[in-house]
């Protein structure tokens, strides 16, 4: 009776902590919205900035002004520095430059539309350069997204005489800078702090443009209210203002739900530059951009793994609660780990010992192992083991396939990072591999940050990660 009684008061305070949980995911994504509104915006403000200003100038000013905002107010991030942010700030620098050159020259020699379109393929270019430099597979489902897509780019640019624009061909250009900046920032930005990497970056790519303005332009403010205004815009809102929300907001929401808003930014673009420039596409352009967004769409998500859970007609995150390991949970515990280990990397006997002992290994040692449930059916897994009195090692961390993408790693995340605090805890450590981008992001957005491999019992781990909580 008294157990009974327990597991009911832990279910209701469960479902209430999913409740706040959900409020904020809803507020993350009306924040990623509003920016996703802003990038969108981007197109058009510098479309009618260069009007008034030549492109490095442009970009200086852009740059110049929102270093000077973001630096005022993360000053003691600035502070603390060392020179290993530098030199990665300084290499991210040199891709973003490349970035926004090709963009605002791009945006110069072809219409609002196309480039809001063509400047959203990097989702297609970067599993490609992870499987050529990371040697990540490519799923069926992403070759065949990133097929369609470059037919939709093919119907969206070629013209009549079978010929490319030289405004679009940049636009592609900067989102294949684009792609490769995606892949670095999520690799350095996991080492170092990620707000003094964004400013000192920002910094060097101003910097860079203003010495090819000095050297090919001739430099000058806006010579207007309304160029002031379009410039401030840029500055605060399409730069300064959206990196803030998009780091803050973030570990909020899903990667699913975060990727559908962004995939809506072309479409804004398009009303924007229709409604301010009178701008369309032709019946071939519009035919385009919508296969090419099918492609994107297809490259990014599982949509047979949403299509199986939309049907279901369930409201999902009501029916997830997290309980403590038990006996008869043993088997489903062994099954994610497994399930996990065979799928990325391999079974190792470290990983033995704890799936097969987690009595021994974890839980008699003062450790706790969550489990992640819906219904009867258990989805995920995360342990947390105890090294001393002050540090506790998170492992066999799990989500089941078809439930990946819809937050349970960071319900489980949350959870075991409240139970370390509980437990007067001071820091999280664990070790993963470098070619595990997705689960790197997560703990990324969780504080954790790379730290030397060090008394690591696995041998494919190259990654030890550790968060101060």
């Amino acid at each position: 009776m008294g157990d009974g009684k327990k597991r009911r008061q832990e279910r209701l305070l469960n479902i209430e902590w999913l409740g706040k949980d959900f409020m904020k995911q809803y507020k993350a994504n009306l924040l990623l919205l509003l920016i996703t509104i802003f990038w969108a915006s981007a197109c058009l403000l510098m479309k009618i900035s260069l009007n008034d200003l030549e492109p490095f100038n442009l970009i200086t000013l852009r740059f110049i002004i929102s270093v000077v905002l973001t630096g005022l107010l993360f000053y003691k991030k600035l502070w603390l520095t060392d020179w290993m942010v530098v030199k990665k700030a300084f290499i991210l620098a040199v891709v973003l430059f490349g970035v926004f050159v090709a963009a605002t020259y791009g945006i110069k020699w072809t219409t609002v539309s196309n480039a809001g379109f063509l400047t959203t393929i990097p989702i297609i270019f970067v599993p490609l350069f992870l499987a050529i430099f990371y040697k990540q597979r490519l799923q069926r489902r992403v070759l065949v997204g990133i097929v369609i897509a470059v037919i939709g780019v093919a119907l969206l640019t070629v013209n009549e005489s079978l010929s490319v624009n030289s405004g679009d061909l940049l636009c592609i250009l900067c989102s294949l800078f684009y792609a490769l900046y995606m892949i670095l920032i999520d690799k350095y930005s996991a080492q170092v702090d990620a707000i003094a990497l964004a400013i000192i970056q920002f910094a060097f790519v101003g910097v860079f443009n203003l010495v090819f303005c000095l050297m090919f332009e001739t430099p000058k403010l806006p010579s207007t209210l309304s160029s002031w205004i379009v410039i401030l815009a840029l500055s605060l809102l399409c730069t300064s203002a959206a990196f803030i929300i998009q780091a803050v907001v973030l570990r909020h929401t899903t990667s699913i739900q975060a990727g559908l808003i962004f995939c809506t930014q072309p479409f804004f673009t398009a009303v924007l530059a229709f409604l301010f420039l009178g701008e369309g596409l032709s019946a071939q352009g519009y035919l385009g951009a919508a296969i090419l967004l099918i492609g994107i769409i297809i490259t990014e998500f599982d949509l047979k793994g949403l299509a199986r859970l939309w049907l279901k007609g369930d409201n999902f995150m009501n029916q997830v609660e997290i309980v403590a390991f038990e006996e008869r949970y043993h088997e489903d515990y062994k099954r994610l780990a497994y399930e996990w280990l065979e799928k990325y990397v391999s079974v190792e006997p470290e990983d033995e010992k704890i799936l097969n002992d987690p009595w021994g290994v974890v839980l008699n040692n003062g450790g706790h192992i969550f489990m992640a449930k819906r219904g009867e059916e258990i989805i995920g897994t995360a342990s947390l083991i105890k090294l001393d009195t002050v540090v506790f090692e998170l492992a066999k961390f799990a989500v089941t396939e078809k439930y990946k993408g819809l937050k349970i790693g960071n319900i489980l995340m949350e959870k075991c990072i409240e139970m370390a605090k509980r437990e007067s805890a001071k820091k999280l450590i664990l070790y993963t591999n470098k070619k595990l981008v997705p689960a790197i992001g997560l703990y990324r957005k969780f504080g954790f940050t790379e730290v030397p491999v060090v008394n690591s019992k696995y041998l494919e781990a190259d990654m030890m990660m550790e968060a101060s909580i």
